[in-house]
């Protein structure tokens, strides 16, 4: 378990810590560390947004947090990090092992490329399950579930799985002001995943 938990910490990291990535480039650390099946999924799914063969297959660029291109700069290369992992078992078309969840925070200072003054926060929240199992001797840790807990304050009306950050002089986002629920805790490590557009206190 040891070495499953190590893996995990690593996926976390390439996926919200790596450099590259968060500033919108091919996330290559993340992808190097899938089995190779998963992997070649990943890369194959990686920024598409048309001719899905199946109705499972998705941007995998959501399993990663990414700003979006010339979008945000990191103000601060501090990330500050809070959550927790649990252990449990799974049972899967015949196959048993250890699910690893996780619930985390990532708070990253980011302003508009080269202004300051719209320094502000962004909270990331990562929620995410994998499988960890044994194939022909080999220790497998299987992404199962990557990346859903939302991010804030981000734009709602972009549906690219990039993070559009919103800053407070940003053009009006119209799908988020629909959204009429109360406003939520950015740092709650309630593991929810929010597939629609919330309202969020600040940040």
């Amino acid at each position: 378990m040891a070495t499953a938990l190590k893996r995990v910490k690593a996926l976390m990291a390439a996926s919200h810590l790596d450099v590259p990535t968060l500033m919108g480039g091919r996330p290559k650390a993340f992808a190097d560390l899938l089995p190779p099946e998963e992997r070649a999924w990943f890369r194959k799914n990686l920024d598409r947004t048309r001719g899905f063969a199946a109705k499972d297959d998705f941007n995998t660029r959501a399993w990663v947090h990414s700003f979006a291109p010339k979008t945000a700069e990191l103000a601060t290369p501090v990330v500050k990090v809070k959550g927790k992992t649990t252990l449990g078992r799974y049972s899967d078309d015949g196959r048993t092992g250890v699910k690893i969840s996780m619930s985390y925070v990532f708070v990253y200072a980011v302003q508009r490329p080269g202004q300051p003054w719209t320094r502000h926060r962004v909270v990331s929240h990562h929620v995410g399950e994998a499988h960890v199992y044994r194939e022909d001797g080999e220790l497998v840790v299987w992404v199962y579930n990557w990346n859903t807990g939302g991010v804030t304050p981000a734009r709602c009306d972009v549906d690219d799985s990039f993070v559009h950050p919103f800053y407070p002089d940003s053009p009006r986002d119209k799908v988020a002001e629909r959204a009429t629920e109360h406003a939520g805790d950015p740092y709650d490590l309630t593991p929810e995943e929010n597939e629609a557009c919330t309202i969020s206190s600040e940040t």
